[in-house]
């Protein structure tokens, strides 16, 4: 992935240190949101943000299985493609 998007909710610990010090390449987007009690609201601000087509949403206590993490790579290609492009 060339870019991430991470929105983090107010809390007292150190999620946004450890964020901002993790999300240093050129064109990272971190945003910060009011402490909802789950990511579900802060959605619309991530994906408003993206410079993609479409957006891999995962929250902090999920975690995707190898075989999905695979797969990223070639919808990732597969999106990217002129061959895509020129079908949308």
């Amino acid at each position: 992935m060339q870019r991430s998007v991470i929105c983090v909710q107010e809390s007292s610990d150190r999620t946004l240190d450890i964020v901002r010090s993790l999300m240093t390449r050129k064109g990272d987007t971190i945003l910060t949101d009011a402490h909802w009690g789950h990511g579900d609201k802060s959605y619309p601000r991530m994906v408003s943000a993206a410079m993609t087509r479409w957006c891999y949403v995962v929250s902090c206590d999920e975690m995707p299985d190898a075989e999905l993490l695979d797969s990223i790579s070639t919808a990732i290609a597969v999106t990217e493609s002129e061959v895509f492009h020129n079908e949308a």
